[in-house]
């Protein structure tokens, strides 16, 4: 909790807000950023829910510097490697970018 605090304030500040399962803060998040359910479902196969939480999460805290959140979400998707076992893309120059952390 204090690392997200930290690294997303935003995401937390929501999770606060809305007070709801970690399930509901990604899916609140998913939904504000306008990732389609089909899009998520995709990912959700690809990468697993951690990897998609991760990416998410990372987005919505940067969503301003992104002229198109869910496509460049469907793109970050598209463009794991296919053999992606759920759970083993490493998205740590995605985040250490997305919130200004170090790898």
């Amino acid at each position: 909790p204090d690392l997200v605090s930290q690294a997303m304030p935003r995401v937390a500040n929501l999770g606060r807000q809305i007070n709801t399962t970690f399930r509901g803060l990604v899916d609140h998040v998913r939904r504000a950023l306008a990732i389609s359910e089909r899009t998520w479902s995709n990912a959700l196969e690809k990468l697993g829910f951690e990897e998609c939480a991760l990416l998410a999460m990372a987005l919505y805290e940067r969503q301003s510097r992104y002229r198109n959140p869910p496509a460049y979400f469907a793109t970050v998707v598209r463009n794991a490697p296919s053999d992606t076992v759920p759970g083993s893309l490493h998205l740590n120059r995605l985040l250490s970018g997305a919130v200004g952390l170090q790898p």
